[in-house]
């Protein structure tokens, strides 16, 4: 049986192909994201990056799942309290979230169609969610798909828990994945899912609460 450790730590205008970014650039478009049970202690920590400059986020499904409230977190320093759930998919483990910001660090969406074994990428995030703007290098090791059919990117660059949610880039600094979880009986097996997901969830927002997201 395969042990697949996810990877949450325990405790708009959408940029496409095209934009030539810096890592230091790409560094600022990656959130640290706290989520708080009910009684407000600390529930999780993961990651995610920003798709719009006024506040559109990706991370996991998982990252947020039953959070009563959160935090997201800029590399710069900023944070926000308020977070919509403007759409979330539980079977591909994403969510979109939204804050209310203007002219906020992008991150670039590539086609992870085009991705392929061998390919070299990066992979941002909040490595223990203690240690942000952490960046690893490796490469894609196999496209696959699961049971249910969807499409997941089988990569070698290094994560851990807190880079659930963290943008998988190309070497154009494109994101191509969302790093979602790692074998815990491998080395370096870890796994992404494609950003192309994505788009259909950009096109479907709902706008929910917190509260609407956890009765879902």
């Amino acid at each position: 049986m395969q042990r697949l450790f996810y990877l949450l730590l325990v405790s708009a205008v959408i940029v496409f192909s095209g934009f030539t970014a810096t890592l230091d650039e790409v560094l600022a478009g990656t959130v640290r994201i706290e989520t708080f049970s009910e009684s407000g202690s600390l529930k999780g920590r993961g990651s995610g990056f920003l798709i719009s400059d006024q506040g559109l986020i990706v991370t996991n499904h998982h990252v947020m799942e039953g959070a009563a409230s959160a935090i997201v977190h800029l590399s710069g320093g900023r944070e926000f309290r308020q977070v919509i759930v403007e759409d979330f998919d539980e079977h591909k483990d994403l969510v979109l979230l939204r804050v209310e910001g203007i002219g906020l660090p992008t991150l670039s969406l590539g086609k992870s169609t085009e991705s392929k074994t061998g390919d070299k990428i990066w992979v941002l995030g909040n490595t223990l969610g203690e240690y942000g703007n952490s960046v690893s290098q490796g490469v894609i090791s196999g496209v696959r798909h699961n049971d249910a059919g969807f499409k997941y990117l089988q990569f070698t660059a290094a994560i851990s828990p807190g880079n659930s949610g963290g943008p998988v880039l190309n070497e154009n600094y494109e994101v191509v994945g969302v790093a979602t979880a790692t074998r815990t009986d491998g080395q370096n097996v870890n796994f992404a899912i494609p950003v192309n997901y994505v788009l259909g969830m950009v096109e479907n927002r709902r706008g929910l609460t917190l509260a609407q997201y956890r009765e879902m």
